[in-house]
């Protein structure tokens, strides 16, 4: 039997030696990559570095662009661009020239959302935008820009250019909102606890607070604060344009009142505000704005032109109609102390065969007067005014602006809200009633669904949102009456006075829609605007039956509770009362009085631009105190070419593609900008 043979056995003394090596690779792998890593993290922070330093330079050229423009805006021509500076060395903190670093700055107007510059201010916004083009030593580029909005006088709830003397912030009176004046505020003295002056937003003022102690600044107060410039009549003037390319053919939107007057406060021209439903869904949508316009009759008669225009805007009737008998010995007539007596605007609804009609005072005085039914001399026909007015006898006392359906009703409700036409006037005239001027027909024949809603005075409302053409200005060559209820965004600007005759109200509730579907009016006045001290904002007396005993009255207006105006007014010289009737002391009416006006309150919901302050609103006890409410829509989305402060701000930054922007020449850029 063989032997077996022994097992093999292995020799692995060189493994150890493999694993050595293996080992000394990893370290020197790992040790590689994080010299590789630690490197690349070295060239990523400087590349990062070389970045932010093209970035802030660039930066740093838009606030030198922006601060260019601020200190004068009218280096920006009307299209294109200018140049501000051309490769220009880049300087630090230190005021110290960067090697290798230049910069381009340029500057130009930024259009409007709907085509170009034109429309650039219709949503309150006049835009520019400011280009930085940065390059560095290797070759990289950076650009930059920003889009700049120039700051609206919308921007406050008050603002005043000159305020040296006269009227006074008075106790218990507020303004909510932003306050500026170019010279002084001053309170009355002496307001203190709950009864101060109250401001609800921050103040400033280029010159001093007169009485500080009698306000309460829940904001504070920056004085003295630096003056803004103050606009001209010129650049009120510049805006017609816009209301003639909302019609260039037709001209519903540019209006000379047909009896001239530059400037009165007795215009013979008044814009109403009317809401149509025009696709019956039960609200007022934003192109569901109309406005109707109302023109005195021109007649050549020095003296019956002055009662047309006081028809125009329900002013007391003052003087008796020369139509009527002659006054004789009236025992029972004062015209001091009963000035509606004749009026062709006040009346009360009386029932005749069943159907309620409104008459007028001048009809109830003509009926007894002069009609061969009654013939009972003018004592008899005074006191049956008196007696409508003073009483319960009658329904329905009111007054309204000239023109209004309701003076023509019939009893027939479908009729008494549409716009009356020439011949529906004259059939329906109240008694003894002249028609005094006619509602303005549409240039532009009406189509669309507004012609199946309205088919009885269509041709009176003329659009505003539903106009795609409107560049929401309306330009009066004169002065005009404003009231009504608005949907739309809308600026009016005259040449002469606004008078403000009856409220002005907004469908949306102000402050709630701040973009271009939401409501806003812009009052601009080259002269004044007035709250008008007619009938149907004052009380005003009437005696009784037997002469004696005049009382007031008030309530007339069918919106009694104090005079609302939801609008930015801007007026380049005056704001308050017509005629705040010093020394008068008028009687106090239930409903609308204020703790210290027999007239209520006036309340501006929007903002206050005034020239001067040397008109009340109030004195004694005759007039409205002041209780305004800033609508902050006025920040964002001012009224169509709302006048601006000149101050440009910042609004967005966009970073360029810097290879992009090499296709095309900087002109090119603005171009499209503008067109936007």
């Amino acid at each position: 039997m063989p032997r077996s043979l022994p097992p093999c056995t292995r020799d692995e003394r060189g493994v150890a030696l493999i694993m050595t090596l293996l080992l000394a690779f990893l370290v020197a792998a790992i040790a590689i990559g994080a010299i590789m890593m630690s490197g690349n993290n070295v060239l990523v922070s400087r590349y990062h570095a070389r970045e932010a330093g093209l970035q802030s330079a660039a930066d740093a050229g838009l606030e030198i662009g922006r601060d260019s423009l601020n200190r004068n805006p009218g280096m920006l021509p009307a299209t294109g661009d200018t140049v501000l500076a051309l490769n220009q060395p880049v300087r630090d903190a230190q005021n110290q020239i960067i090697p290798g670093y230049t910069r381009s700055i340029y500057a130009g107007r930024t259009g409007g959302r709907t085509g170009g510059l034109g429309s650039a201010g219709q949503y309150g916004l006049n835009l520019a935008s400011v280009v930085s083009v940065i390059s560095d030593p290797r070759g990289a580029v950076a650009a930059r820009r920003l889009l700049l909005t120039q700051s609206s006088w919308s921007q406050f709830a008050v603002a005043v250019n000159s305020w040296t003397g006269g009227p006074v912030y008075g106790c218990w009176e507020q303004v909510q909102g932003p306050f500026h004046s170019n010279t002084q505020l001053r309170l009355q003295n002496g307001c203190s606890g709950a009864n101060r002056v109250l401001f609800t937003g921050p103040v400033t003022v280029a010159g001093s607070i007169v009485n500080p102690n009698s306000g309460n600044f829940q904001q504070g107060t920056v004085v003295p604060a630096q003056a803004i410039p103050w606009p001209s009549a010129a650049q009120f003037a510049l805006m017609r344009s816009f209301a003639q390319q909302s019609d260039a053919v037709n001209g519903d939107y540019d209006i000379t009142p047909s009896m001239g007057g530059a400037n009165t406060r007795t215009p013979s021209v008044r814009i109403e505000f009317v809401p149509i439903d025009r696709n019956g869904n039960g609200t007022f949508d934003w192109d569901e704005g109309y406005m109707r316009v109302w023109q005195a009759t021109n007649t050549g008669v020095v003296a019956t032109d002055t009662v047309n225009r006081n028809y125009v805007g329900a002013r007391r009737a003052g003087t008796r109609p020369v139509t009527v008998s002659t006054p004789g010995g009236w025992a029972n007539f004062d015209a001091t102390l009963n000035p509606n007596v004749f009026s062709s605007n006040c009346g009360v609804v009386r029932t005749a065969g069943g159907v309620p009609r409104f008459r007028t005072a001048r009809s109830l005085f003509k009926m007894v007067d002069d009609t061969a039914a009654y013939a009972m001399g003018p004592n008899d026909a005074a006191d049956s005014v008196q007696r409508a007015f003073n009483g319960t006898r009658y329904a329905g006392k009111a007054c309204y602006l000239g023109g209004d359906p309701r003076l023509f009703g019939t009893g027939n409700a479908a009729l008494d809200t549409l716009t009356p036409t020439p011949a529906f006037m004259a059939a329906n005239s109240p008694v003894g009633t002249p028609v005094f001027g006619q509602w303005i027909t549409k240039r532009l024949a009406p189509t669309g669904s507004i012609v199946a809603k309205r088919p009885g005075d269509n041709s009176y409302l003329i659009p505003l949102g539903n106009n795609p053409n409107f560049k929401g200005v309306v330009y009066v060559n004169g002065s005009v009456v404003v009231s009504g209820r608005l949907r739309g965004r809308v600026s009016i600007v005259s040449t002469g006075t606004i008078m403000l005759a009856d409220d002005i109200t907004y469908v949306t509730t102000p402050g709630t829609q701040c973009n271009d579907q939401g409501d806003i009016l812009g009052l601009l006045s080259a002269d004044s605007v007035l709250i008008a001290d007619n009938s149907i904002q004052r009380p005003w007396r009437v005696e009784d039956k037997n002469g004696a005993n005049a009382t007031w009255q008030g309530l007339f207006d069918d919106t009694p509770s104090s005079e609302n105006y939801h609008a930015f007014i801007f007026a380049l010289k005056d704001w308050g009362g017509e005629n705040y009737s010093p020394g008068w002391t008028e009687g106090f009416i239930a409903g609308e009085n204020a703790p210290s006006a027999s007239g209520g309150f006036v309340r501006v919901t929007g903002g206050l631009i005034q020239g001067f302050v040397r008109v009340a609103t109030y004195n004694g006890n005759a007039g409205w105190q002041e209780a305004h409410v800033y609508d902050v829509c006025g920040s964002s989305a001012p009224p169509p070419y709302f006048p601006t402060t000149g101050r440009y701000s910042k609004s967005r930054y966009y970073e360029l593609d810097p290879v992009w922007l090499n296709t095309m020449p900087m002109d090119t850029l603005f171009v499209r900008l503008q067109a936007q």
